[in-house]
């Protein structure tokens, strides 16, 4: 969850990402189930894409989607 908080605003929000939300590329998976299943480096591996520019995440949150922001390096 250190990785993924400081891209959401709230705690909650991040929490929510993390458990509901699927990885594209990952069958379906969200964050929590890779790093259930010991996979946390394919989760950090994601989110340094995304910050690359590499992958694209989910639309800001309105109706069901997320606020993804880039982090700042």
């Amino acid at each position: 969850m250190a990785v993924v908080r400081p891209r959401f605003p709230t705690p909650d929000l991040a929490t929510r990402w993390f458990r509901e939300e699927s990885i594209p590329g990952f069958s379906g998976l969200t964050a929590a189930q890779l790093v259930e299943a010991g996979r946390a480096d394919d989760v950090v591996e994601y989110l340094a894409a995304v910050d690359a520019g590499i992958c694209t995440a989910p639309q800001p949150w309105t109706a069901g989607s997320w606020i993804f922001p880039a982090v700042s390096r």
